[in-house]
């Protein structure tokens, strides 16, 4: 019993910075006319697939715990609910639904379709040929060079700094 729960501990720590994570980018290539969004823009986008009078190639993450993750953290929605969403407009012939690439495809296909947006998590480096239009509201949405400012990860914010010279 010990060791299963030992194991089980181990396995959630492990796994604890993707599954904590909630830090996202939106991200275009660099020549897109899409500029920097706010968060209800983020939203149009993903749920309606409009942003500033555009209809741009919508890409999504094949991974189904991180794209919902994004999908909770940042559209505040379920997977169910957000393919319910895009079912019918999918039937209607308004939009098709985003394609969906695995996480190390996804700037390569940026970087070759000025069109298209795509989310990705914080951890991943943006290349220069691709900008930044969005940071999550977790990281201060501030947004350095090509990329979102860093944050700290859940492990780091669990270990505590030594004091220096007394202080905290």
């Amino acid at each position: 019993m010990r060791r299963l729960s030992f194991g089980l501990v181990l396995l959630f720590l492990t796994g604890l910075p993707w599954c904590a994570s909630a830090n996202w980018q939106i991200v275009t290539h660099r020549d897109s006319e899409i500029t920097p969004l706010q968060l209800s823009d983020v939203r149009l986008l993903f749920l309606e697939g409009l942003v500033q009078g555009k209809s741009p190639q919508l890409i999504d993450l094949s991974d189904e715990v991180l794209r919902g993750q994004f999908y909770e953290s940042v559209l505040g929605i379920s997977q169910n609910r957000w393919r319910a969403h895009w079912a019918k407009r999918v039937f209607t012939g308004s939009r098709q639904l985003p394609k969906q690439f695995a996480l190390d495809y996804i700037t390569h296909y940026l970087d070759t379709n000025p069109n298209a947006v795509a989310y990705l998590p914080n951890e991943i480096q943006i290349p220069e040929t691709l900008k930044v239009i969005y940071c999550s509201p977790h990281q201060g949405a501030t947004m350095e060079g090509s990329g979102c400012a860093p944050t700290l990860s859940v492990r780091s914010r669990l270990v505590k700094k030594p004091l220096v010279n007394g202080v905290d």
